[in-house]
């Protein structure tokens, strides 16, 4: 929204946004699947372990980390992220190594173990760090006495926490132009609730009192309007809303252009600011708010709004998501057929521009 960004969570960018980048993730997700004959050999390549003999383990993702290889936990893939695996003698020298194979698997054949040995396991990247201790993982420097098929080791992405009752956010969509001057700017727009939150909050009319908390306000349609794609820094606590066009609602401040910042370091009161205006931009254009009519000022109150129409999903902006050095943001643009803009948070500035492939649908 995890800068590292492989295919798998730009497919993810591709398909929270609308219109062009959700045809975009159908092709790259539902184009079947061809097994090459260097899969089939990487089938073989297997790590075997003999435990009379050799010293083996695996290496996998602890991603609960209570330190044992759950059922559900994936090996890390030695294919793509390969782990060297070394033991060394009590006079420091190498009594042999091995690599990590697709299944996560290594095995140390045939070393002279009578003087036990320690082993070290080295070339982690540097988004991956060692997992806790526990019966099932070890730690970087294990140490051995004899023959073992069991010297773990559970990695993880330090990016990857979120605790066990994070926060959610969503973005509301409030009828009317929230710069109006009537109610449709002093609704709320941006809500936020603790994840294990259970129940209605309010008093819903068949069922009586609700018994969760409510969610937390922080924002108001006259201070960004509508948006769809959120991202959230955690080191500042601040959460990133991409205007989004949608019919019968106005834009906000910034217009279709408009990223807005909403840091939330003090719940009781979050502060809203226009982060940056794309269309400012050297080289970017979202596309202009095609409305020749003003929206109704007040929430409820009709229109026809017929000008947006034949653009849903084609201007503005769709998904949006941070890099996991939480330096740079990640942003669909949806106007002239779409491209994935790379924005430097610290800078305001574009540091790249992809365009979106055509599926050729």
């Amino acid at each position: 929204m995890r800068g590292q960004v492989g295919l798998s969570q730009l497919a993810g960018i591709l398909a929270r946004g609308v219109g062009l980048a959700l045809l975009a993730l159908f092709a790259l997700i539902y184009s079947p699947p061809v097994m090459a004959s260097s899969d089939f050999s990487q089938l073989a390549q297997l790590a075997v372990c003999n435990p009379s003999a050799d010293v083996g383990g695996v290496v996998f993702r602890d991603y609960n980390a209570n330190g044992i290889k759950d059922a559900n936990e994936p090996a890390l893939d030695g294919s793509v992220t390969p782990i060297t695996v070394t033991a060394y003698g009590a006079a420091n020298q190498v009594l042999g190594s091995a690599t990590t194979q697709a299944d996560g698997s290594y095995a140390i054949a045939g070393a002279n173990l009578s003087g036990g040995a320690r082993i070290e396991f080295s070339g982690l990247p540097a988004w991956l760090q060692p997992g806790p201790y526990g019966t099932g993982s070890g730690t970087l420097v294990q140490f051995v006495s004899s023959a073992s098929c069991t010297v773990n080791l559970g990695v993880n992405n330090p990016s990857d926490f979120c605790g066990n009752n994070p926060q959610l956010a969503t973005t509301c969509f409030i009828s009317g132009d929230p710069l109006g001057g009537g109610n449709s700017g002093t609704a709320d727009v941006f809500l936020t609730w603790a994840y294990n939150e259970d129940g209605w909050w309010f008093n819903y009319p068949t069922v009586g009192a609700g018994t969760a908390n409510p969610p937390s306000k922080l924002a108001l349609n006259s201070q960004m309007g509508p948006a769809w794609g959120v991202a959230y820094q955690r080191s500042t606590q601040t959460y990133f809303a991409a205007a989004v066009l949608k019919r019968h609602v106005g834009f906000g401040p910034l217009g279709p252009g408009g990223i807005y910042a909403i840091n939330n370091s003090n719940p009781a009161a979050p502060v809203v600011q226009q982060f940056v205006d794309l269309n400012t931009l050297a080289g970017v254009n979202v596309g202009t708010d095609p409305r020749t009519a003003a929206l109704p000022a007040n929430v409820g109150t009709s229109s026809t709004d017929p000008n947006v129409l034949p653009l849903i999903a084609k201007m503005a902006m769709g998904d949006m998501d941070i890099s996991e050095d939480e330096q740079s943001l990640y942003i669909v643009n949806l106007n002239n057929n779409g491209e994935l803009i790379t924005l430097d948070i610290a800078t305001k500035s574009v540091t790249s521009r992809v365009a979106i492939p055509d599926p050729g649908c």
